[in-house]
């Protein structure tokens, strides 16, 4: 329902109740990275591991708590547990947590290391019957299509971003990875139309099931918007786009 704030209220009470219960502590800290409240975010799932956590996706969003927070180097050695914990079946298995690593590995220059390992990260997802599957499934192809794009390679991302906007189209609960994967399009092709569709069709705070090792958030949303509207040129909506992400609470750079 997008309740962010009762819903936090309610975790916090849950939390205090039973302080080993890895789930609270582990849901506050996904409701916190929906707020934008990164620091307090990472507390929460360290104390979700703390508490006896045997997910990856516990591991997945300190890793993404470390990347927005710009410790890059602490976001990675993490990023890799949870990637090596999904790939061996233990801590319960996952599904994604290679895309989030691919992305980390594509802000840091490694094109051709996060290309193979969005790739790889697939045929895994492809593997396995889980519960989140699908969400695994469309930003493993949206990271894809982000290093696609970095490197230059239109036709390729093309094919990624489109397959991701197919997959995701009538699921809400993906709704931020439907636009970003829009803003990902039209800085891939230059063309407008992905992005007047996307500006058109996001609304801040909309519903989502959990952040999706980060990729579900108004802040990351929102400086897709930026990055595609500076792409086309459009400077004054990429000034509003990021101050709007900044006031979420994004804390990358543009």
């Amino acid at each position: 329902q997008g309740l962010l704030e009762e819903a936090l209220h309610s975790l916090d009470r849950s939390a205090a109740l039973d302080p080993k219960s890895w789930e609270a502590h582990y849901f506050r800290g996904c409701c916190l990275e929906q707020l934008g409240r990164w620091p307090e975010a990472l507390q929460a799932q360290q104390r979700a591991i703390a508490s006896g956590a045997q997910i990856p996706v516990v591991l997945m969003n300190i890793g993404i708590c470390h990347f927005e927070l710009g410790d890059d180097a602490s976001a990675r050695w993490t990023l890799e547990k949870a990637y090596e914990a999904e790939q061996a079946g233990t801590m319960g298995g996952w599904s994604g947590c290679g895309a989030s690593l691919a992305e980390c590995m594509r802000v840091q220059g490694e094109l051709d290391a996060a290309r193979a390992l969005c790739l790889e990260s697939m045929e895994l997802i492809e593997s396995r019957d889980h519960f989140v599957r699908a969400a695994g499934r469309v930003t493993a192809l949206l990271a894809l299509g982000r290093v696609a794009t970095d490197q230059g390679d239109e036709e390729g991302a093309r094919a990624a971003l489109d397959q991701c906007l197919g997959l995701v189209e009538d699921k809400r609960f993906l709704s931020h990875v439907k636009i970003q994967a829009m803003c990902a399009l039209s800085r891939a092709t230059g063309s407008t139309e992905p992005y007047e569709r996307a500006q058109s069709e996001y609304e801040p705070g909309q519903p989502t099931r959990f952040p999706w090792g980060g990729w579900s958030s108004d802040q990351r949303t929102l400086l897709e918007l930026a990055r595609a509207a500076r792409t086309l040129g459009r400077d004054d909506e990429c000034a509003e786009f990021e101050r709007l992400a900044r006031e979420y609470g994004a804390l990358r750079p543009l």
